[in-house]
């Protein structure tokens, strides 16, 4: 398997000569390394547009690191000069038969002058530092291994870093390791990342039972008859590249800096005695690493356990292998119940699992079909994802394929099937990059919300009493405790973590010593995620092959790349930043794909995974599917539903996505397609049996093309209306939660109330007492007859029959309001009275209906200034009030505050001094063996020993020992429990901590000094319980007459 497009060999020493030098000089910084400022420098005197030097970078960085080797700069250089020929540049180009070794350089303008100038200035510098020699020592820059150092401060800018990986280191120890390490993300989750692994080779793990091909495996790729010294099936054996063949133990690989595995010291000696690393030059080994893992269990094996965690071991390489390879035998087929453990460890990482059929050529055309079917019907009940695991199918092993047995179409499937495998490992190296930073952008999202989980524990916790039986209930609790975190901070629930795996973690810690959220932390992990790690991808583009079990945009590019979800999510070149809140469960299932093509200058694709129908429906996605295809609709300006005549049924799901395209119907277009697998006949029946679902699903009578903006606009508004509206009918102080749950109750009936707000305030009611200032009448649109009725109103002066009029009316309203019969019987005169008596009726209802609580029909000018200026007092009136009770209310609250902190320092007084009372009386028992002590001592020091032959005197000086013992034994209790001796000797006189006995006149010290200590003091933490006895220096004062 050749990894390098073009080796170095294939370039002439005579120009590898020249490219040297141009490398140097290209490499301002000497890091062996051409990123992309340098090389966008250096590329530019060879006169080609832009976009051919993308294209140019793209193939040579295959492996999307950021920044040139010497050898992708030989690449490059070819390749410029393939495309000054006049040869377009394209992914094959190199590898077309081009004759490489007697190409020309390429011609670069005024590298040569520049060239010169580099190595005038070098002389110089070298003559003055030979002048200068031992002046001044040069400081080197220190390697990125140092970053991870203790003693390392420095803080180093992104724009300084040479590769991306070293970005990402750089990023790590700044932003995400503090985060981590404040919250214990290490204990929980993963261990605290080393420089080994982000510098470590891409990994490969094989899993499946007993004899089903994995070791074979890897020495059929690596065409060795032996790995090494030969391992056993019954160990982990890394296999990777090194100078010699060897086998390293793995306690010695656990304890490497320079290796990825210090981690698996967590699994204990039982599991490292059953690892090793064995190591052997080979060329595919310097891009890749195999992890051969042990048999899985199964049958009757199962009922022998394992010494060390299995599936806690596979899910950690896992989480480091960039591939893993599930091994079939035809032969054993089932999936025992370690197995399935197995595979369950694996959740999150189901875009890295490929399925091997192996050892295929042991059964015929017919019979492997069966297999096939038998294989995918277990992996369907294990696998809970919608999506078909992709399965090659083959006998990957030196020995040739079994034609008898295959057959001339199993050996065309199996060489097929091979290639394909192969070319996917190939990819490996090239993606190493991408899923780097692919899952570090996993690793920093699960460490803020873990960041939370673990702040919200420590917020539930009481202050002072019952934290047992707290933390105890939180446990029990703890997959409400996740949803309140998800709810607070809008978290995509599918990135929380195991409830019964953090159950269990949880259970050996105390939530008191965890520490409280630290928004400066989130913010920096959130501005590493929207800000540095975008601009650290403006070096490469990179990403993963797509499948057709994923979202994927498909947009103009340089060259064919893809980009993983969690990479494209975290660029802000891009429009995608929307889906994180979909979290890294479909993240994980979206890629963008990048290919230079004409169409895709234009508009971009967006490819789905098929809606789920039948029997898969019972299979739930692990993102929320309707959700993501919501968010694309609103941002597409075509949605395009395909059919199959074969396939006319909408699901529920597809009902659901359906639904989902709700407001953007005016985008959706039906296509039919493989219409030409029926005929004309057939087609009608079809398409009307397709017009038919669709007009069940559809219910649009037509299609309103109204502009997004606009639509966002108006549903922001109403979002707004409705916000507000929830604020207002909350409650100032009591029964916010009854409240806030009786509006959700009613949330239909509160979703009305904004919504006529919202129409009173773009259209205000018109108050009819003003209607004749502004020449209008106030009554609706009335008929012919009032009309004319009003021009014969109108020359009627009368104003004797016009106040006949109103006190008729008056009269029938106070009749109205006084009786319900009454109400009806001048109601049914109303109807019988003039035309001109009902339209001033309804004119004085009108107005008798407004705020106003004046009489008058008309207002004059004054009035309306009056009447405003009250309005304004009684509202000014209002303000004042609520004023009083926010200030009421700020200063209940305070006053709340200090009684609860009032309680607090009492509650720890009183449990810091509750045994004073106690300590106190122990003070005598105390003082009297320190007297028998000393006074046994000082008699016993009279004794002539000597002289002395009975027992008395060891039984004197046991008691002696004794006595003493017991003296420090309870002064150590003492002091256990906060009681101190202090003995104030020389130390000025306080009265706050000595009691004064008696003066002592003495010279040599200043007066008020202790000079003598009758009684010692003691003190219970910072509180005097008995003061010192104590005899205190008194001046001596010189008799003058006696001098004299």
């Amino acid at each position: 398997m050749e990894f390098d497009p073009i080796p170095i060999g294939s370039c002439s020493k005579e120009n590898q000569i020249i490219y040297q030098q141009w490398f140097n000089y290209a490499d301002s910084d000497g890091d062996s390394r051409i990123t992309g400022s340098d090389a966008t420098k250096f590329f530019a005197m060879s006169n080609l547009s832009r976009q051919d030097l993308k294209q140019v970078w793209a193939i040579a960085d295959s492996k999307r690191q950021g920044y040139l080797g010497f050898a992708e700069f030989i690449i490059a250089m070819q390749l410029i000069s393939l495309a000054q020929s006049g040869q377009p540049i394209t992914q094959d180009l190199l590898s077309s038969g081009v004759e490489l070794k007697n190409l020309k350089p390429p011609t670069m303008d005024g590298l040569d002058v520049l060239m010169a100038k580099k190595r005038h200035k070098e002389k110089e510098v070298d003559s003055n530092v030979s002048n200068n020699a031992g002046s001044s020592p040069l400081q080197s820059s220190p390697s990125s291994s140092s970053w991870f150092s203790s003693k390392s401060t420095k803080r180093v800018s992104l724009s300084s870093v040479t590769s991306i990986i070293d970005g990402l280191k750089k990023l790590y120890i700044q932003k995400l390791r503090p985060l981590e390490a404040t919250y214990r993300f290490n204990d929980f989750v993963s261990p605290l990342l080393t420089n080994s692994d982000f510098e470590a080779k891409p990994m490969v793990m094989l899993l499946g039972q007993y004899s089903t091909g994995k070791t074979t495996f890897i020495k059929h790729l690596l065409k060795r008859a032996h790995i090494g010294p030969e391992p056993t099936t019954d160990r982990f054996v890394v296999v990777m590249s090194g100078p010699d063949e060897r086998s390293i133990p793995g306690n010695t690989v656990a304890v490497q800096a320079d290796m990825p595995f210090s981690g698996l010291t967590s699994f204990g000696t039982a599991f490292l005695s059953k690892f090793e690393c064995s190591q052997m030059p080979h060329p595919l080994l310097d891009h890749i690493t195999f992890v051969d893992s042990p048999g899985v269990l199964s049958g009757e094996k199962q009922r022998t356990q394992r010494a060390y965690d299995f599936t806690g071991v596979t899910s950690w390489f896992a989480a480091k292998c960039d591939l893993i390879l599930l091994l079939f035998d035809p032969h054993k087929l089932d999936i025992s119940d370690e197995f399935k453990r197995v595979i369950s460890s694996l959740r999150g990482h189901d875009d890295k699992i490929r399925v091997v059929l192996n050892k295929a050529d042991q059964v015929d055309t017919q019979q492997l079909m069966r297999v096939y079917g038998a294989l995918m019907w277990s992996l369907g009940k294990v696998l809970n994802t919608p999506e078909v695991m992709r399965v090659y199918i083959g006998s990957f092993n030196d020995k040739p394929i079994n034609d008898a047995v295959s057959g001339p179409i199993g050996k065309e499937l199996f060489e097929k099937e091979q290639e394909d495998l192969l070319s996917d490992l190939k990819d490996i190296p090239k993606k190493a990059c991408d899923r780097r930073i692919n899952e570090f952008v996993k690793r920093a999202r699960a460490a803020k919300i873990h960041a939370y989980i673990i702040s919200h524990l420590k917020k539930e916790m009481p202050a002072m009493m019952g934290k047992a039986k707290a933390q105890q209930k939180l446990i029990d609790n703890l997959a409400a405790a996740f949803g309140k975190v998800q709810r607070e901070f809008h978290l995509p629930p599918g990135d929380f973590p195991d409830v019964e795996h953090f159950r269990e973690t949880l259970s050996g810690y105390n939530f008191d010593k965890f520490e409280k959220l630290k928004p400066k932390m989130i913010q920096a992990v959130d501005d590493m995620l929207g800000y540095d790690i975008p601009n650290l991808l403006k070096r490469a583009h990179i990403g993963p092959e797509p499948t057709t079990d994923r979202f994927v945009a498909i947009m103009s590019g340089p060259d064919e790349r893809t980009i993983p979800g969690n990479t494209v999510a975290v660029q802000a070149d891009m429009p995608f930043s929307g889906l994180t809140s979909f979290g890294t469960a479909f993240l994980s299932k979206f890629e963008c794909a990048q290919m230079p093509h004409p169409l895709l200058d234009q508009i971009t694709l967006v490819d789905s995974p098929g809606v789920l129908s039948g029997e898969k429906q019972r299979t739930q996605r692990s993102y929320d599917f309707t959700g993501v295809t919501s968010w694309f609709a609103a941002k597409c300006d075509l949605i395009l539903l395909l059919f199959d005549p074969h396939k006319l049924d909408i699901s529920d799901e597809f009902k659901r996505v359906i639904s989902s395209l709700r407001g953007h119907d005016d985008k959706v277009r039906v296509v039919l397609n493989k219409a030409d697998q029926v005929d004309t006949q057939q087609l009608m029946r079809v398409y009307g049996a397709l017009m038919w679902s669709l007009g069940k699903v559809l219910n649009t009578p037509e299609v309103t093309r109204i502009n997004e903006f606009v639509k966002r606009a108006r549903a922001a508004k109403i979002h707004a209306c409705i916000i507000s509206h929830l604020k207002n009918e909350m409650p100032v102080l009591l029964g916010k939660a009854k409240a806030q749950e009786r509006l959700i109750d009613n949330l239909a009936s509160e979703f009305v109330k904004p919504i006529q707000v919202q129409a009173n305030l773009l259209y205000p009611p018109i108050n009819p007492s003003l209607a004749p200032i502004f020449g209008f009448s106030s009554s609706a649109s009335p008929d012919e007859k009032e009309k004319a009725n009003n021009v014969g109103d109108s020359t009627n002066d009368d104003p004797a029959k016009t106040s006949v009029d109103e006190k008729e009316i008056d009269q029938g309203e106070q009749a109205k309001g006084a009786d319900q019969r009454e109400e009806s019987g001048s109601a049914s005169d109303s109807q019988s009275q003039t035309p001109k008596r009902r339209r001033k009726s309804s004119k004085r209802v009108a107005f008798s209906d407004s705020d106003s609580d004046i009489e008058s029909e008309d207002l004059s000018r004054d009035d309306l200034i009056k009447l405003v200026a009250e309005k304004e007092e009684l509202l000014n009136l209002k303000h004042k009030e609520i004023e009083k009770m926010q200030d009421k209310v700020l200063r209940t609250y305070a006053e709340m505050e200090n009684v609860m902190d009032r309680t607090r320092r009492e509650s720890e007084n009183s449990k810091k001094f509750a045994i004073q009372n106690f300590a106190k009386s122990l003070l005598d028992v105390a003082d009297n063996l320190g007297r028998a002590s000393s006074v046994v001592k000082e008699s016993f020091s009279k004794i002539d020993a000597s002289n002395e032959t009975s027992e008395s005197v060891k039984l004197l000086k046991t008691l002696l020992e004794g006595v003493e013992m017991t003296d420090k034994q309870l002064s150590e209790v003492l002091k256990k429990f906060g009681v101190e001796k202090f003995d104030p000797t020389n130390e000025p006189f306080d009265p706050n901590m000595h009691n004064a006995i008696f003066q002592v006149p003495d010279s040599s010290k200043p007066p008020g000094t202790v000079a003598a200590v009758l009684k010692a003091g003691y003190k219970l933490y910072d509180r005097v319980i008995r003061p010192a006895e104590v005899g205190v220096t008194q001046g001596v004062e010189e008799d003058k007459n006696a001098t004299e």
